[in-house]
């Protein structure tokens, strides 16, 4: 049976690699405000508002708006157009609130795609950092699917998603 687990692995960064991802995590923190901002003046001025085209605006300025982006990897300033498409597709469906700004501090988080993580043990590859420690290897072998880095009360997290075939474990009743 194919299917997809996820592994929260805590990491120990140095000073250097907590610096990277406070930094990433504002990029997609800034990204996705763009993105909420960017749709809201959109519909104010009666425009039917399209994620793909604000997405492809903030690529064009954020050379100019934005310069300090490009010290982090890609994914940190794409995926956050994904996630809010995704959250106002769960909205519109009445499966979630409204979109909210995203603040400073407050669940940072950034995503790095399947093709430029890697993971050997317990160190986990980010592009434009290198090698991170973490506290156990993972446990799960298959395709990753994605990693998301997280802080979580001061600690920094990696999420790993990855497909994988198990063996269903069967109860047996006994009676």
């Amino acid at each position: 049976m194919i299917t997809t687990l996820s592994h929260t692995i805590r990491l120990y960064p140095t000073s250097t690699q907590e610096t990277f991802f406070k930094k990433a995590s504002g990029c997609a923190r800034v990204a996705y405000n763009y993105g909420l901002e960017q749709y809201q003046r959109l519909r104010k001025e009666g425009i039917s508002p399209n994620i793909l085209e604000i997405k492809k605006q903030f690529n064009q300025e954020k050379k100019i708006l934005f310069p300090w982006m490009s010290e982090t990897n890609k994914d940190a300033n794409q995926q956050p157009f994904t996630n809010l498409q995704n959250a106002f597709g769960r909205f519109f469906k009445k499966q979630g609130k409204y979109p909210r700004f995203k603040k400073k501090g407050i669940k940072d988080s950034f995503y790095i795609s399947n093709d430029i993580f890697k993971v050997n043990e317990n160190k986990f590859w980010v592009p434009k950092l290198g090698w991170v420690k973490g506290a156990e290897n993972l446990r799960f072998s298959g395709k990753i699917n994605s990693a998301t880095i997280r802080r979580k009360a001061n600690y920094w997290f990696v999420v790993i998603s990855v497909t994988t075939e198990i063996e269903p474990k069967i109860c047996e009743n006994q009676t």
